[in-house]
């Protein structure tokens, strides 16, 4: 589907929502493992 826009010259089509994803992406990992840290009744014990 994005392949035809890479020749036009129309590459920011196909880059910017993959950043975005990869963002979220990112994001969602690091907010779940934060979550994981403070809900880690193991560390509390600390």
């Amino acid at each position: 589907m994005g392949k035809k826009f890479l020749p036009s010259g129309q590459w920011w089509m196909i880059t910017f929502p993959g950043v975005m994803i990869s963002t979220l992406a990112l994001g969602f990992t690091m907010l779940g493992e934060g979550l994981a840290e403070i809900l880690n009744p193991r560390l509390l014990e600390r």
